[in-house]
C-alpha cells in the first residue's frame, strides 16, 4: 500500500519525520521562501528520507536563447528562479547530504516553443501554439537534446535529489 498526501507543507499540519520521500514538481520556484520549504522537508523527513524537486533551470539553453522571452520566466508566478549550482546548495545548506542533479530536456518542445511565440508575437496562450511554433519547437527540443550529451547542465528543466542524513545531524 503505498499512501500519498498533497497540499502545503505547514509546520502544524505534519509531524516530524512523516515521510520517506517528497516530491515538488515545480512547486519551489512559487514559494516566497524556498530556503525555509526545504528546512521544512528536512523536518519531515525520515532519517534517509529523499527529497526530489523539480524546477525550471536558468542554466538552460532556452533561457540563453529566448532571454526576457523565455517561458519559464512567468512572471509574476515564478518568484525564483533556479540552477543546478545554486538548489544544491540550499540543499546543503538546509542540512541534506548526498545531494545530486541532473537537467532534462522534458517538454522542452513545448517550452521552446511558446518562448518563440513570446519572442514573436509577444504573447502565448496555454495549449494555442500554431502549427510552426509545434514544429520549431521540436527542432529546438532534438537540437537541446543533442547538446545535452556534452552539456548535462543545459536542460530546461532541473531534476534535484537531496536525502536526509541517517545520522541525527540535522538538530
Amino acid at each position: 500500500q503505498l499512501d500519498v498526501l498533497t497540499g502545503e507543507l505547514r509546520a502544524e499540519t505534519y509531524l516530524q519525520e512523516s515521510f520517506d520521500a517528497i516530491l515538488m514538481s515545480h512547486v519551489i520556484e512559487h514559494m516566497q521562501d524556498p530556503q525555509a520549504v526545504i528546512a521544512e522537508t528536512l523536518r519531515l523527513l525520515r532519517p534517509g528520507g529523499v527529497l526530489i524537486i523539480l524546477t525550471p533551470n536558468t542554466k538552460s539553453l532556452g533561457h540563453r536563447w529566448f532571454k526576457h522571452n523565455w517561458l519559464h520566466l512567468d512572471p509574476p508566478r515564478h518568484l525564483h528562479l533556479f540552477n543546478c549550482s545554486n538548489l544544491s546548495k540550499c540543499c546543503l545548506d538546509a542540512g541534506f547530504d548526498r545531494v545530486s542533479y541532473c537537467s532534462s530536456s522534458r517538454d522542452a518542445h513545448w517550452t521552446l516553443g511558446a518562448s518563440l511565440a513570446l519572442r514573436q508575437q509577444k504573447r502565448y496562450i496555454v495549449g494555442q501554439l500554431p502549427l510552426l511554433l509545434k514544429l520549431l519547437g521540436f527542432s529546438l527540443f532534438y537540437l537541446e537534446w543533442f547538446i545535452l550529451l556534452f552539456f548535462p547542465e543545459k536542460g530546461e528543466e532541473i531534476l534535484i535529489k537531496a536525502q536526509r542524513p541517517t545520522t541525527d545531524q540535522t538538530q
